[in-house]
């Protein structure tokens, strides 16, 4: 399996909707000003296809089910607000 990572949240949805990718890992990285959230996807395809893939999506040619892609965003906000917001009242 490869590896993929974005820190797009968009990206991040769409990614996570597809049959030849996973959500393995979130990573956080301390920024300049703020923290940035990274997420890591593991895919078993070939990179061209994967690629391909990257650039429909990045030029507004892929189609996704709009319910899902909504779903999967919103997981992605609430995956971003936990590690940005919850660490901090905890440390």
């Amino acid at each position: 399996m490869k590896e993929y990572i974005t820190k797009d949240a968009d990206e991040a949805a769409y990614l996570w909707l597809q049959n030849i990718c996973s959500l393995d890992r979130v990573e956080k990285d301390e920024g300049f000003r703020k923290p940035i959230i990274f997420f890591v996807f593991l895919y078993s395809c070939e990179e061209e296809i994967f690629h391909q893939l990257i650039d429909s999506f990045r030029n507004g040619n892929s189609l996704v089910e709009p319910k899902s892609f909504a779903w999967k965003r919103s997981e992605i906000r609430r995956i971003i607000h936990e590690n940005l917001f919850d660490s901090n009242q905890r440390g």
